[in-house]
């Protein structure tokens, strides 16, 4: 019995301590100081709150800003195709002005030429005008 006793006195003593209430007086300074901290404290989560929102913006605008450049990829890419068309054309006609200047170069070089001649007049062997076909040789010794 008198071991049980002394275990019943050993575990409440621990216990009647742990519920003790602490209490801290703290001096003006001490309390203006733990004040300006909590202040301080707010403060900083509100500048966290607007950096927050300022990233989130920032990321939006970002987005847009790489849509708008996408954009202008897109058009800069289909002015070039339309550029390189006109190109490819412009080239071509230099092609056929090229080949049609050889061949009129080429005609022109040639003093003689066969042609078809047809007219009418007056004969001997008819009454009236009468009319007449006839292949000729043509030759020019001048070129104007």
């Amino acid at each position: 019995m008198k071991n049980l006793l002394i275990t019943l006195i050993l575990i409440l003593i621990p216990s009647v301590s742990i519920s003790q209430n602490i209490s801290i007086n703290l001096t003006y300074e001490q309390a203006i100081e733990i004040y300006k901290g909590l202040i301080q404290g707010t403060n900083s989560k509100n500048t966290m709150r607007i950096f927050e929102d300022a990233i989130k913006q920032s990321d939006s605008i970002h987005l847009s800003n790489e849509r708008i450049i996408e954009n202008l990829k897109a058009q800069i890419l289909e002015k070039d195709n339309v550029i390189n068309g006109k190109n490819d054309y412009i080239a071509n006609q230099e092609k056929i002005h090229d080949r049609e200047s050889a061949l009129l170069k080429d005609n022109a070089k040639r003093p003689f030429g066969i042609g078809l001649i047809g007219g009418g007049g007056y004969g001997t062997g008819g009454s009236g005008i009468q009319g007449f076909i006839g292949i000729g040789v043509a030759w020019q010794p001048f070129r104007f």
